[in-house]
C-alpha cells in the first residue's frame, strides 16, 4: 500500500493532527453558544459542526450539543484505476464493487472494444477485480453521472444523467438483479424541468439516504454537459424524497449553493449517512475554489459550514464502515498529460 499523505480537514484549510482547530471563523455575537443561556425550551440551532438544543438546567435554560458532525483525516492510498472519473460505490461486504465513466478521448484506441467500467476492490487496501464487459452502454440513454444503490429486496438500480442526446432530460434509472446486467426502467425519476435549476440543462445524481422519518431522501445538482469551463460554473445541489425509491418529489429550497445557507456552487453530491441520522454531504465545486468539499447537517437539508477536503477533485464516492471511518474513491485528472484517474482514501473520524 502507498500512503501519500494525511492531513485533517477544518475550516478554509488543512490543520496537522495537533488537537488545537485552527482556521475557524469568529463567532458572530448572536449565535448560540452551548452551556449559555437561551430563550425557549426545546428550539434548535445548528453553528458548525454542534447541533445545540435549548434544555432547562437546575438554574434556567441553557443551550445544550445534542448532534455533532465528524472532522475528518484523509489518508491516500493511491490510484485504483486510470482513464476512468465519475466513481460511485456500493458494499459487498467486505468488498466493493465501483462503477465509473471508463475510456474517454484521452484513452480511447480507434477499433479498439470498449473498455469495462466496474471492479470489485476489497476494503482492506488489496488488488482490485476488473468486471468483465460493461455496465453502460455506449451511446445509450445513460449520461456520464451514475450512482448505484442496492435496494432492501438485494437487487440494484442505477440513477444516471440522461445523455445529451436524450428526448427527456433528468434522472433515469436502470434495474439490476446483480449489480452488472441493467435494464432501463421508463420514465425519469427527477425531471429537469420539475428541479427548479433553470438555466442549467442536466441533472447530476447523488447518493441515497434514509431519512429520521422513514423516508429517503436523493442528493443531486443541476449540470452542464461539455465543453465546460470550469472556472465560473455555478451549480446548486438539490434533494427529493420518496417513499418507494421510484417516484420522487423534489424538496423546497437548495442544499448547497444557490439560496442555501452555503452560498458556493456544489456538484457530483455524495452522501453519508451518520448513526444518529445526521448526514455528512460531500461535493465538487468547479470555480475559482475548485476541490471536493464537505459539510455535515443534523437534518441532512441546512448545511452550515464546509471543509476543502481535497484541491482539484470534482466527484467521489464514500462507503461508511462500522468505525466511523469512510472508504473513498475520488475522481482525479492530470492535466499536464490529459489523463483521468480514481485514487483510493481513507477519511478517519477526529471525534
Amino acid at each position: 500500500m502507498r500512503v501519500i499523505r494525511s492531513w485533517i480537514a477544518f475550516g478554509a484549510g488543512f490543520v496537522v493532527a495537533t488537537g488545537v482547530l485552527a482556521g475557524l471563523p469568529a463567532t458572530a455575537t448572536a449565535a448560540p453558544v452551548a452551556g449559555k443561556a437561551c430563550a425557549k425550551v426545546g428550539a434548535t440551532a445548528t453553528v458548525g459542526w454542534m447541533q445545540l438544543t435549548c434544555r432547562r438546567t437546575p438554574t434556567g435554560k441553557a443551550w445544550k450539543v445534542t448532534a455533532r458532525g465528524p472532522v475528518y483525516m484523509a489518508t491516500e492510498q493511491g490510484t485504483l484505476v486510470t482513464c476512468a472519473a465519475d466513481p460511485s460505490a456500493v458494499q459487498l461486504g467486505s468488498s466493493a464493487r465501483v462503477y465509473y465513466a471508463s475510456g474517454g478521448r484521452d484513452c480511447t484506441v480507434a477499433g479498439a472494444p470498449e473498455p469495462p467500467d466496474s471492479l470489485v476492490v476489497p476494503l482492506v487496501p488489496g488488488d482490485p477485480t476488473i468486471d468483465v464487459g460493461r455496465r453502460f452502454e455506449v451511446g445509450g440513454p445513460a449520461g456520464p453521472h451514475k450512482r448505484i444503490l442496492q435496494l432492501p429486496d438485494g437487487r440494484f438500480r442505477m440513477y444516471y444523467s440522461t445523455g445529451m442526446n436524450a428526448t427527456a432530460v433528468g434522472l433515469g434509472s436502470s434495474i439490476s438483479a446483480d449489480g452488472l446486467s441493467f435494464t432501463t426502467e421508463p420514465g425519469l425519476r427527477v425531471a429537469v424541468a420539475d428541479a427548479g435549476v433553470a438555466p442549467r440543462p442536466a441533472l447530476s445524481p447523488g447518493d441515497i439516504v434514509a431519512t429520521k422519518d422513514g423516508l429517503y431522501r436523493m442528493y443531486f445538482s443541476s449540470f452542464a454537459f461539455r465543453p465546460r469551463d470550469p472556472v465560473g460554473e455555478v451549480e446548486v445541489i438539490k434533494s427529493a424524497v420518496s417513499t418507494d425509491l421510484l417516484t420522487w418529489t423534489v424538496e423546497p429550497g437548495d442544499r448547497i449553493g444557490g439560496t442555501a445557507r452555503l452560498t458556493g456552487s456544489g456538484e457530483h453530491p455524495a452522501a453519508v449517512r451518520q448513526p444518529d441520522g445526521s448526514v455528512t454531504l460531500f461535493y465538487g465545486r468547479p470555480t475559482s475554489q475548485y476541490g471536493l468539499y464537505y459539510s455535515w447537517s443534523p437534518d441532512g437539508l441546512t448545511f452550515t459550514k464546509e471543509v476543502l477536503l481535497f484541491p482539484r477533485v470534482l466527484d467521489s464516492a464514500f462507503l461508511r464502515q462500522p468505525n466511523g471511518a469512510l472508504v473513498g474513491f475520488i475522481g482525479r485528472r492530470d492535466d499536464a498529460v490529459g489523463l483521468s484517474y480514481i485514487d483510493r482514501v481513507l477519511l478517519t473520524p477526529r471525534r
